[in-house]
């Protein structure tokens, strides 16, 4: 592919400067350089997905997936731009695109742990909980110090009434983070359904401390 009349030293510096808005959470200084790298040639795959992700960062998701899309064409097995894509359309709750870019993203690299996390984020909204805890499940094999994985699996066994599931989740998850009060709450809530009152008033209790001054009940 033709690199336009852009010399090396310029495209160094322009990528350079980029990555440095992106880093500083300049997003719209970050695009403003891709798209003067795109405008004179430098149209590789990578300047797309780069440039999507700023996009996506400032909320222009329908910009980012046009940009993925362009990195696609010319290079259809690129799992960052799959799964990139699929985010943004999540983030416009356009699951029925999201879900096969998930899908295409595990079958070309099984361990893009990421695209679990976020197809089992999408299954839990849709309902599939099974499926939902499956994929919490890969997940956690990778990151089970993370105690959002535990927590969202947790939300699915207890759709399905599984509560020893979800209690053995939720401890595991107070564990690794026991500053989070919601997690607290929840696992009273979970010893409340199973009967456990006082360990479920315990749990409630702890909970409300943690909670900042003036900050009233959380959401």
């Amino acid at each position: 592919m033709p690199e336009g009349t852009l010399d090396q030293q310029t495209r160094t510096a322009t990528i350079h400067r980029a990555h440095e808005h992106y880093s500083a959470g300049r997003y719209a200084e970050a695009v403003a350089d891709y798209d003067f790298l795109i405008r004179n040639g430098f149209d590789h795959p990578e300047v797309f997905t780069n440039r999507a992700i700023s996009k996506q960062l400032s909320g222009d998701h329908s910009g980012a997936i046009a940009d993925r899309n362009r990195a696609l064409a010319e290079r259809p097995s690129y799992a960052d731009a799959l799964y990139t894509r699929a985010v943004s359309h999540k983030q416009l709750r356009d699951y029925d695109s999201a879900i096969p870019d998930l899908d295409a993203v595990l079958r070309l690299a099984p361990e893009y742990v990421d695209a679990y996390y976020t197809r089992a984020f999408i299954l839990g909204d849709t309902g599939e909980w099974e499926r939902s805890i499956s994929d919490w499940s890969s997940y956690i094999a990778a990151h089970p110090a993370d105690w959002r994985g535990r927590h969202f699996r947790a939300l699915s066994y207890c759709q399905l009434g599984k509560l020893e599931e979800a209690l053995a989740d939720y401890t595991a998850a107070i564990e690794a983070n026991p500053q989070q009060v919601n997690l607290w709450l929840r696992r009273s809530e979970i010893y409340r359904r199973l009967g456990q009152h006082e360990l479920a008033e315990r749990d409630f209790s702890h909970g409300r401390t943690l909670i900042p001054p003036d900050n009233g009940a959380p959401g």
